[in-house]
């Protein structure tokens, strides 16, 4: 373990900001992803988080929740269903 997983947690964190013009149901896919990825490891006990990190990912899951309940649930293109019916 070379920190590879917190400093790429690291650089999500900060690459999202300022959320509420970055965050959308694309990027939050795709993030969710990686946040999920390393919960599997940390809960094999593959991964041992630092104190620090940990703290930043649940400042970082605030944050996104403050800022996520303003943004749709739909990824990608049109959510008319009346026009598919």
């Amino acid at each position: 373990e070379k920190g590879n997983f917190e400093f790429g947690i690291s650089r999500i964190c900060k690459c999202l900001e300022p959320y509420d013009q970055k965050l959308g149901p694309d990027t939050w896919f795709y993030t969710k992803r990686c946040l999920l990825a390393l919960v599997e490891k940390a809960s094999k006990h593959m991964l041992f988080l630092k104190d620090e990190t940990f703290h930043e990912i649940l400042n970082f899951l605030d944050e996104i929740d403050e800022n996520g309940c303003k943004m749709s649930a739909t990824i990608g293109g049109d959510t008319n269903n009346d026009e598919n019916a």
